[in-house]
């Protein structure tokens, strides 16, 4: 079983970032930047935490 890590899901992110390129280019502000970049670890942390709880979850669930 595999679920995505937290570079797996912010290299995601990033990539969805970067098919918008104008964004970054008329708000060019780097407090913006620093914040996207807290809401990427953030968004990308809760995912991973939730895809392992899920794993966790299932091989302690009891097999039929």
């Amino acid at each position: 079983m595999h679920s995505a890590s937290k570079a797996d899901i912010k290299r995601i992110i990033l990539y969805h970032l970067d098919q918008k390129p104008d964004l970054k280019y008329y708000i060019n502000n780097p407090y913006i930047d620093e914040l996207i970049e807290v809401l990427i670890e953030g968004v990308s942390d809760a995912i991973a935490r939730s895809n392992q709880s899920v794993i966790d979850e299932l091989t302690r669930a009891p097999r039929r």
